[in-house]
Parts: C-alpha cells; sequence; structure tokens
C-alpha cells in the first residue's frame, strides 16, 4: 500500500519527461463516424486515392514519399506537406474499409499519443490479417500478408501516411499476392 501511494504521488508531481507516450484502442465517436459517411457518400476520398497513386506510380521522384519493396515487407509512407486538403483520417478509414472487403479482419486498432521536448504526436493504426478460415491447411493462404496502415499528426496537423503490408516467408505459408495488386484494388473508386 505504501509503495502504491508513494507512485501515485510521484507520478501526480513529477515532470513528464521526453518521449512518454500513451496508447489505448482506437475507438471512432459517433460525430466521426458520421462525418466520415457523408464524407464517402460526397466521395471526398477520390482526392486522397488519386494523390496516393499519383506518388505511388507517378514517373517523378518526390523526396518526401518513401517506398519500401523486399520479400516480406512491401509499402510506402510519406510526410504530408500540403494544408489539410485531405483528410487523411477518414482515408485511413477509407482503405481500412477496402482491405476488409479482400477476406481481412481488423486484428488491431491502436492510438498512440506521444510527448517529446516540445510537440505532441498522435498515430492512429490498423493492423489487419487474412480471415481465419485461411489458416485450416497447409501451406496457408496469407493473401498480401498482414496490412499495416498508419497516420499520424505532429501538433495537430496532418504529418504522415503510411501503408505496408508484412508476408511470411517459411513454408508453412502460400507466396504472398503482389503488393501492387492490392494498392491497384484499394485505390479503385468503387
Amino acid at each position: 500500500m505504501y509503495k502504491g501511494f508513494n507512485d501515485l504521488v510521484r507520478n501526480i508531481f513529477s515532470e513528464r519527461t521526453s518521449g512518454e507516450f500513451e496508447r489505448r484502442k482506437l475507438v471512432r465517436s459517433e460525430r466521426y463516424s458520421k462525418e466520415f459517411e457523408i464524407w464517402k457518400e460526397e466521395k471526398n476520398y477520390k482526392a486522397a486515392l488519386q494523390k496516393i497513386e499519383h506518388l505511388y506510380f507517378g514517373s517523378f521522384q518526390n523526396p518526401n514519399f518513401f517506398v519500401s519493396s523486399n520479400p516480406s515487407s512491401n509499402g510506402f509512407y510519406f510526410l504530408i506537406q500540403e494544408s489539410q486538403s485531405v483528410n487523411y483520417s477518414f482515408t485511413m478509414d477509407y482503405l481500412k474499409e477496402q482491405v476488409l472487403k479482400r477476406e481481412y479482419i481488423l486484428n488491431r486498432a491502436v492510438e498512440l499519443f506521444k510527448e517529446q521536448r516540445e510537440s505532441v504526436s498522435r498515430v492512429h493504426q490498423y493492423y489487419l490479417k487474412p480471415r481465419l478460415k485461411f489458416r485450416h491447411e497447409l501451406p496457408y493462404e496469407q493473401l498480401y500478408g498482414n496490412v499495416f496502415l498508419e497516420y499520424a499528426e505532429k501538433d495537430n496537423r496532418p504529418f504522415y501516411f503510411k501503408l505496408q503490408a508484412n508476408t511470411y516467408s517459411d513454408r508453412n505459408y502460400k507466396l504472398p499476392k503482389p503488393f501492387v495488386e492490392l494498392l491497384e484494388g484499394i485505390l479503385k473508386d468503387e
């Protein structure tokens, strides 16, 4: 009891140090969900999908766009330089829905808050896995791998956006489907 009281007092009166973070389940509010549905009905996702398509498939080099391509991990992330002309939080939720339509389940939804010396970061993450029906006989079907979506804000401003597919390479799994096939599918205007 005494040790617990000391820990409580120390937490209340101590200064927060750089790098502290809080992790919690990502839950969308009713208001957010309604605004997201309106955003989809008005097809506002088109601008975001076109931007991602242009960055990934475009023939020019963008110093703020990074591609990861190796046998076990494929994807991209980009630093967000423009103003909030694209709602990346809604874009992440839209892409999550598109991945779910491809025989995936939402395994984890997390929101992280990290306080650094002079800034606060907020990160939203979705981790999606192929449905369990693909785990009945060896080798397992892994589809495109485990899909990871992430959107970060720094000081309440868009900071970066990430989409990644991580695959297994051992004999217990079939070869994954090409990442480009996943990306082309989820970027289609449906």
